[in-house]
């Protein structure tokens, strides 16, 4: 008898007890929100914009931009948008995710994941943060952060056949894109038509002998229209532009080079007495290991970065023409 009443104590007790938590925690917690209401304490920003990596980082790599915020439970961040300094790219909005509970407040972490697309320094960005209006009394509604800037570097070569497989060449965000590319499109579609209408003419006056540059840049012209058409796939187009530069360039500069490796022809161009003006190398170094990456390692190039490489492809093909003097010297192009 004296244990079933020892039993039946215990039970009560903790029933009791947790009768007592079911009334008394829900009860503290409104207790301490309404508390940090009152004393309303500011937001507090414990660590500054912190960059991971923190050094340098490689073409295509992903880079992040994150703060934590420290709030009372009565305030949160409900929007966040960001600005990349020109040469990078944001991959996704910014996300927000409470970090910590504790009891009065919450740490949240908002970050921004973004991508350099461009070798070289990458200016300074911003991360603009909203926090939830909770009266009409409050005051501090949001907070501006300086997104530093950071060098990008390029892509290794690989030597030896051996390619450096790296992560997946940035995505780009473009405001009016549509427009863009519409415009784009008109003008290469005129400027098409006027190679061909200048080819006709001369057809008729006798046979006609494209020199290597007016070569390259209608078959620059013809690609980016085939891709635009959906006539060309992305990764086909990609690959068709690498062999029209370096078919190029063998043909400008007499280089007799059909079976060198992208690592033996850069190195070729790359002499200190190169043929190659010296502005031109670092992008045609970067394009063709990238070339490389999307025939050889099957990594997949998005739109940007294939219109970026067009761009640079009919800049190099148009900085590397002979001069009008150069021309006439040798009485005529070859």
């Amino acid at each position: 008898m004296t244990k079933k009443k020892t039993i039946r104590k215990i039970l009560f007790a903790l029933m009791v007890t947790a009768i007592s938590a079911v009334i008394l925690l829900p009860g503290t917690a409104v207790v301490i929100y309404w508390y940090g209401i009152k004393v309303n304490a500011p937001v507090q920003d414990l660590t500054g914009i912190v960059m991971t990596p923190s050094g340098d980082s490689r073409l295509g790599d992903t880079v992040t931009a994150s703060v934590l915020l420290k709030m009372p439970w009565h305030r949160r961040p409900i929007e966040a948008a960001a600005e990349i300094g020109k040469g990078g790219t944001m991959l996704s909005d910014p996300s927000i995710v409470r970090q910590q509970w504790a009891i009065g407040y919450s740490v949240w972490k908002i970050a921004v994941e973004m991508r350099p697309y461009r070798t070289g320094l990458i200016p300074p960005g911003k991360l603009d943060v909203k926090f939830n209006r909770y009266d009409e009394k409050s005051a501090d509604l949001g907070m501006d952060f300086r997104i530093p800037e950071f060098k990008a570097l390029p892509l290794e070569n690989a030597k030896g056949g051996n390619l450096l497989v790296a992560s997946r060449l940035p995505d780009p965000v473009i405001a009016q894109q549509k427009m863009l590319w519409t415009a784009g499109a008109i003008l290469l579609a005129l400027l098409v038509a006027a190679i061909l209408y200048c080819i006709f003419r001369k057809r008729r006056e006798g046979p006609v002998m494209l020199t290597p540059w007016e070569t390259a840049l209608l078959e620059l012209a013809e690609l980016r229209i085939g891709f635009r058409q959906g006539k060309i796939e992305m990764e086909t187009c990609f690959v068709k532009l690498t062999d029209v530069v370096r078919q190029y360039l063998e043909k400008r500069f007499r280089i007799n080079a059909p079976q060198q490796t992208t690592y033996e022809f850069l190195a070729e161009l790359n002499k200190p007495d190169g043929v190659l003006p010296e502005n031109q190398r670092p992008f045609l170094r970067e394009f063709m290991t990238a070339a490389d990456l999307v025939k050889f390692a099957k990594l997949p190039p998005d739109e940007h970065t294939l219109s970026v490489a067009l761009d640079k492809a009919e800049e190099l093909v148009s900085e590397t023409r002979p001069a009008a003097p150069e021309l006439n010297r040798k009485g005529g192009a070859k």
